[in-house]
Formats: C-alpha cells, sequence, structure tokens
C-alpha cells in the first residue's frame, strides 16, 4: 500500500512539474503570437503563428522567453528539470529548431558575456523537419 501511494505521489509531482512549466513558459512567452505550447513526454514543443520560423524569432524565443528565467535568476529547481529539447515549430509543425538539453543550456546562456549567448544558443540548436 505504502509503494502504491509513493508511486502516486511521484506520478503527480511529475506531471505538476509539466504544468508549472508550460505555465513559466506562457509567462515568459506573451509577448510573441503562439499558437501553442505542450509538454509532453519530455519535449515542450512551443508552436508560433509563423509558416516559417527564422533563426532570429528561434533565437528571440529561446533566449527571451525559454532561458528568461535563468536569466533574471528566478528559476526553480523544477524548471525544465525533466525537459530533454524544447522545439520551436511553425504553425503546422513540420518545420522549425531543437533547442537540446535546455535546463543546462540556459544556465550556460546566463552565464556567457556579449554575443556568446548567441553562438551557446546555436551550438545546442539542430534543425527539424518532420
Amino acid at each position: 500500500m505504502k509503494k502504491i501511494f509513493l508511486l502516486l505521489l511521484l506520478a503527480s509531482a511529475s506531471v505538476a512539474a509539466q504544468t508549472s512549466n508550460e505555465s513559466v513558459l506562457r509567462k515568459s512567452l506573451n509577448t510573441w503570437s503562439l499558437l501553442s505550447i505542450n509538454d509532453r513526454d519530455g519535449i515542450v514543443t512551443v508552436v508560433m503563428d509563423d509558416d516559417r520560423v527564422a533563426p532570429q524569432a528561434y533565437e528571440s524565443v529561446i533566449l527571451m522567453g525559454v532561458c528568461a528565467p535563468f536569466l533574471s535568476q528566478k528559476a526553480h529547481v523544477w524548471y525544465l528539470k525533466n525537459t530533454s529539447e524544447v522545439h520551436v515549430v511553425n504553425r503546422v509543425g513540420h518545420t522549425g529548431f531543437a533547442f537540446e538539453s535546455p535546463r543546462n543550456s540556459c544556465k550556460e546562456v546566463a552565464q556567457s558575456k556579449g554575443d556568446e549567448a548567441s553562438l551557446v544558443i546555436s551550438t545546442h540548436t539542430r534543425g527539424l523537419k518532420r
């Protein structure tokens, strides 16, 4: 009985962390016109309201949206903890970019100086085509 209770508690904590990722991202990304933000199976998908995700738009979403809590040093310990990638895709979800290891990558972005942030972001980015 105790094992079942513990498993239920862990499962609810995982769901709460995913929901919390979405709420933090909704606040951070409220200036962009987004269609949706989904957090499933360790991948956060940000769907832009554009036919094409331009590299500059992607970098802005990552730098001033996804990594914003780390830049302001207000990132909770659970934020992006179980997230392996953040996908920023066009409105139909076919093309875009993937930001790998977002928690560690955002910490690296926060420690960078000047234009190094762009280099860090591009180092942890790969193109997506579905």
